[in-house]
């Protein structure tokens, strides 16, 4: 689903980096129950790098993609709010408190993405 995103939108998925991020913290959640500890951290690093490129999404921004490349990033308003109150960082690093990430929680690259996460979330 992600590459479909990268394939419609470009590389400059704007708010898509958003669903990435969450299809990425999904993909760590399953790498976790399986026990494959460094394929869940793959996961949440690259959840993290997509959260903060959703969030530096700018209205009148272009996706990348020639199928998309004439659609702009809205400014926000009654039609489009998303994440008014706080960001795609914000709401990933309220996701990390769950217990199901316990098993990471030692980890050095997982304490490197929720510093990066708090150091971006609004």
């Amino acid at each position: 689903m992600i590459e479909l995103y990268r394939l419609v939108y470009g590389e400059n998925m704007l708010f898509y980096h958003g669903r990435a991020a969450y299809l990425y913290r999904v993909i760590a959640t399953y790498k976790i129950a399986q026990k494959n500890h460094d394929a869940a951290l793959d996961a949440l690093s690259k959840m993290c790098a997509h959260a903060i490129r959703a969030d530096a999404a700018k209205p009148g921004e272009r996706f990348t993609s020639p199928f998309t490349d004439r659609l702009i990033f809205p400014e926000a308003g009654k039609d489009f709010d998303d994440l008014t109150v706080h960001n795609h960082a914000w709401y990933c690093l309220q996701k990390m408190e769950q217990p199901r990430y316990d098993p990471l929680r030692e980890e050095e690259r997982f304490t490197n993405i929720l510093q990066t996460l708090t150091e971006n979330a609004k």
